[in-house]
């Protein structure tokens, strides 16, 4: 799981989301993906040296209308 977050973080560190200027499957798909292991497995210390990825996973899960479906 390592090296899949590491290569999100790289890739995201000039980029709001994964594909373009705003939210796409893409980022739904792997936003939701990631919602479990980050609520339930990674701590605020396992995730620190992933900024990037916590910046752009905490702009799509604040999103409303991905708060609509599932929950805050």
């Amino acid at each position: 799981m390592a090296k899949a977050l590491d290569t999100l973080n790289k890739h995201l560190a000039d980029k709001t989301y994964l594909v373009n200027d705003q939210v796409t499957l893409a980022d739904i798909v792997v936003a939701t993906t990631l919602l479990y292991p980050f609520k339930l497995v990674a701590d605020k210390a396992y995730l620190a040296s992933y900024t990037n990825l916590v910046r752009w996973f905490q702009t799509c899960v604040n999103q409303p209308q991905f708060q609509q479906v599932v929950g805050k």
